[in-house]
């Protein structure tokens, strides 16, 4: 026999299960739906980002903004499989384009003049893609999909940066992005970027840099504090970099000793020495990686680059004229029965002339 309380709870798990079901639901469709919108914006960040650097590229070779713009909107289509003649609008930095497609695919580059800092171009587009599953929970019949890219154009007979710094310190003086400091006047070959402000805190105040210097803070110049600097360039104010936020590399813990021959290659590591560089010193190759200067580094002389060491010069008499053998006797005056000569340098290459005693063979 069922007593009232048996009857007072039957079709209970009616309504659980159609509570259930609603929630089954928002899944699946928050699984389909939203892996649809995923793809669609991973495909319009690709033809942003295409078309932000070919508007940058384009502007390198042709040094027109307009032109830029449009080879960018045109790489844009070309990436998103629009073929329907935009409607665009156009000022002198800014290109709006609407394709009045079904997703209502609008796309604007819009364009930034940093002078030696160079030109920015950034692509932004939105559209809408329709759902199916997320309707039944009333989420609408589309939802909007953006995305977002900025590509820099460097200015003709500008120079990659020498030193570049991106953390963003404060440009009032505190916490700089870069700091100088120490005993001797700093002179620095290329241009100097940075995130942020640039102060001198050397006891030797001031220095010289042989290009520009970007940052972005204030009104330039930049280096002027707490001495004015000799920059041959010219000092404004440019954009932030963004930090790709890569890991620092592993510092070798090797102790290393810096190789004072000229020409050799050195290595990677901690040195607790300072080389001391001084005038007459010779030239020097930084092999890749990550060097720890413990005692600090002093350059008065001799040249240091992080290129790839040349290949040794074969021995040469002159040009195109390899050095095969030196006379070590003199050829004049009486008839010479012997004529000693030097070893050659190495072997002779294959298929060379080579004359004896008035015969030659190879």
């Amino acid at each position: 026999m069922v007593n009232d309380q048996s009857r007072a709870q039957r079709g209970q798990a009616i309504v659980l299960v159609a509570l259930l079901l609603v929630v089954l639901f928002g899944f699946v469709g928050l699984a389909i739906d939203g892996g649809r919108g995923y793809l669609d914006r991973r495909q319009m960040q690709a033809a942003v980002d295409a078309a932000s650097l070919a508007a940058a590229y384009d502007y390198m070779t042709s040094t027109n903004i307009g032109h830029a713009e449009l080879a960018g909107r045109d790489v844009f289509a070309n990436n998103e499989r629009l073929y329907i003649a935009p409607a665009c609008t156009a000022t002198a930095l800014t290109l709006s384009c609407s394709y009045g497609d079904e997703t209502n695919q609008v796309l604007t580059l819009s364009a930034v003049d940093h002078s030696i800092a160079g030109v920015t171009f950034k692509a932004t587009a939105t559209h809408h893609v329709g759902v199916t599953m997320m309707q039944v929970l009333g989420s609408g019949p589309t939802m909007a999909i953006g995305a977002t890219a900025t590509a820099l154009a460097r200015g003709t007979g500008t120079n990659g940066a020498a030193i570049q710094t991106l953390s963003p310190g404060n440009c009032n003086g505190t916490a700089a992005s870069l700091t100088f400091q120490g005993n001797s006047t700093t002179q620095v070959t290329g241009d100097v970027w940075s995130n942020g402000s640039i102060l001198d805190m050397s006891a030797a105040a001031g220095g010289a840099v042989n290009g520009n210097v970007v940052d972005v803070c204030g009104a330039p110049p930049a280096l002027n504090t707490p001495t004015p600097w000799t920059v041959s360039g010219a000092q404004v104010n440019g954009w932030n970099m963004p930090d790709p936020g890569y890991p620092s590399p592993p510092i070798n813990s090797s102790n290393r000793t810096w190789n004072a021959a000229s020409g050799s290659v050195e290595q990677p590591g901690s040195y607790t020495v300072d080389p001391a560089l001084v005038g007459g010193s010779g030239c020097y190759f930084l092999a890749g990686g990550v060097y720890d200067f413990k005692a600090g580094f002093t350059q008065n002389g001799g040249f240091i680059s992080n290129e790839l060491r040349p290949p040794d010069e074969p021995n040469m008499a002159a040009a195109g004229q390899p050095n095969m053998t030196t006379l070590r006797a003199d050829l004049t005056g009486a008839r010479q029965t012997s004529i000693a000569v030097n070893a050659l340098p190495g072997p002779v290459p294959q298929g060379s002339l080579v004359s004896l005693w008035g015969s030659s063979g190879t």
